[in-house]
């Protein structure tokens, strides 16, 4: 079930910026794989602007007895903006020191994220970019240094993915994407070594708005859009599941074209899986509200709150389960709107202190 939550849920502090964002994972990446490619050597502009050298995270976790442990968090930039390395020391009860550091090392055509532990070294991710700064490969190798995924990005004309291939030791499958003109998405493929098509996710619809009785290896993905007088849109769009479940999301965005409401429904029976309701303040997100069910049942209730400045003051997350446990965050910031201190607090009982503190160039 956690995992459920993670995949719809996906609400994120975004330390690299060092402001706090709300991300939304669509419900068409979680049902067609995400065709995002990953970077490492994007500039933050925050950082950038601000000149900062390196940040520092004061970690206190307490138990029920009131005992307290530490780590500490450090993050690097270079003059550029662009992260260097970040290294972690954790100190439990018994004094034993442990150390963890990601570094990340960029050049005109490629990053290299390297992992250690206690300084010795563990996986490794390198990044491939083309002269569009677009990455064209992701080679990821394990502890003992041997290649363990290897991804090749594929572009067209327009600079949009338009072929992707995994391997794990061998070629495991290819994805081919197809777009209209105008660059939304028309098709996606699956293709294994064999060259046999396993999966089809097709985006064109009639103009009645075809719907799909029964997952085959071509899915329609469908959307109709119903416009109403006050100039809101009501959008239904119908698919199947990775496992051929079909799944209906319905959307309501006002004359604005912000999203007021999400309702994501899956199964034969239609049921109600999760919701979320924004409210807005000036076209600012003011709070979300999140809310996920099982067999009919509310069993996760989430509400995060943000300031004008897009910056999360609060987030508090209910789980309905045997017992509810409720745990409350709260964000406070500083004159730049840097965050300073994060407290974590589990049915109103404080179990983690976070400061944060910067230096600059």
């Amino acid at each position: 079930m956690k995992i459920f939550i993670l995949s719809f849920i996906t609400i994120f502090y975004n330390i690299s910026n060092l402001t706090s964002q709300n991300y939304r994972q669509s419900i068409e990446s979680f049902h067609t794989k995400s065709n995002q490619t990953f970077q490492f050597n994007n500039i933050d502009s925050t950082a950038l602007k601000y000149g900062i050298c390196n940040y520092k995270i004061t970690i206190c976790n307490y138990d029920k007895k009131g005992n307290m442990t530490f780590s500490l968090d450090q993050i690097f930039y270079d003059k550029d903006g662009r992260f260097q390395q970040q290294i972690k020391y954790s100190d439990s009860n018994k004094l034993k020191i442990s150390q963890q550091q990601m570094v990340i090392s960029n050049s005109n055509h490629q990053s290299i994220m390297e992992y250690y532990q206690n300084g010795k070294s563990g996986y490794k991710t390198i990044l491939t970019y083309n002269d569009s700064n677009k990455t064209s490969q992701r080679s990821v190798y394990n502890l003992k240094n041997r290649l363990n995924h290897l991804t090749n990005y594929t572009y067209n004309e327009m600079g949009l993915l338009s072929k992707q291939a995994n391997y794990n030791h061998k070629l495991q499958v290819r994805y081919h994407y197809e777009y209209y003109y105008f660059q939304n998405k028309k098709l996606k493929q699956s293709v294994l070594k064999s060259g046999k098509k396993t999966k089809t996710w097709d985006y064109t619809c009639e103009e009645s708005g075809e719907i799909q009785k029964k997952a085959k290896d071509t899915i329609k993905i469908c959307t109709t859009k119903s416009y109403q007088a006050d100039g809101s849109i009501i959008a239904v769009t119908t698919g199947f599941t990775w496992n051929g479940k079909p799944y209906k999301t319905i959307t309501l965005t006002d004359s604005f074209q912000q999203l007021l409401s999400i309702k994501y429904h899956e199964g034969d029976e239609d049921e109600l899986m999760y919701s979320r309701v924004t409210t807005y303040q000036n076209k600012k997100i003011v709070s979300s509200e999140y809310h996920t069910y099982q067999k009919g049942k509310l069993k996760y209730h989430t509400l995060v709150k943000q300031d004008l400045m897009g910056r999360i003051t609060s987030f508090t997350s209910t789980s309905l389960f045997k017992k509810e446990r409720v745990t409350t965050q709260l964000y406070e910031y500083n004159e730049n709107g840097f965050i300073t201190n994060k407290k974590t607090l589990l049915n109103n009982r404080l179990i983690k202190n976070q400061t944060y503190t910067y230096q600059y160039f």
